[in-house]
């Protein structure tokens, strides 16, 4: 193996050691009260990632994560790889922008994004419910917000760890 093939492996691992841990986090159990809550762990890891790395991290990368959380959750085939692609590109569109926004303002572009995303969700698997009615479906869109700092940072350094 020569040096270019290694440091590429090399610089993939943490992107892809983040994915796992994020797809971990979507199926490991919470109590019922906090089921509500649950953060969209892959889609903020990957909107992360997309403005990070555009480069690598495209909307083909939002559309593998997705297909591997449709089939980890069981969702019909492409309806998470479609929304994650979504995020992967409107990510890497506004990538240079948000890079220069403070840490709040990134937060609320968070919020934005994954609220595109669960509008997406609900006319592509839910439309029969009555989502609206209940407003903690929308809960998860203030969790995203508030862990998109942590995450930032965790994968911030992580990338600069590598390099």
């Amino acid at each position: 193996m020569n040096s270019s093939t290694n440091s590429s492996l090399t610089g993939t691992l943490p992107i892809v050691v983040s994915i796992f841990i994020a797809m971990v986090l979507v199926v490991m159990k919470l109590p019922q009260s906090f089921e509500a809550w649950r953060p969209d762990w892959v889609g903020v890891v990957v909107i992360a990632w997309a403005i990070f790395v555009p480069r690598v991290c495209g909307p083909v990368f939002g559309m593998l994560a997705g297909l591997a959380v449709d089939v980890l959750m069981g969702e019909s085939l492409g309806v998470y790889a479609l929304i994650y692609a979504m995020l992967a590109y409107m990510a890497n569109v506004i990538n240079f922008k948000m890079k220069m926004f403070k840490l709040f303002q990134q937060a609320l572009v968070v919020f934005g994004l994954t609220l595109m995303a669960r509008f997406l969700l609900v006319f592509l698997v839910e439309v029969n419910t009555e989502i609206f009615t209940d407003w903690l479906y929308w809960a998860p869109l203030i969790v995203n917000m508030i862990i998109w700092p942590w995450v930032y940072l965790v994968i911030c350094n992580s990338m600069y760890a590598v390099t």
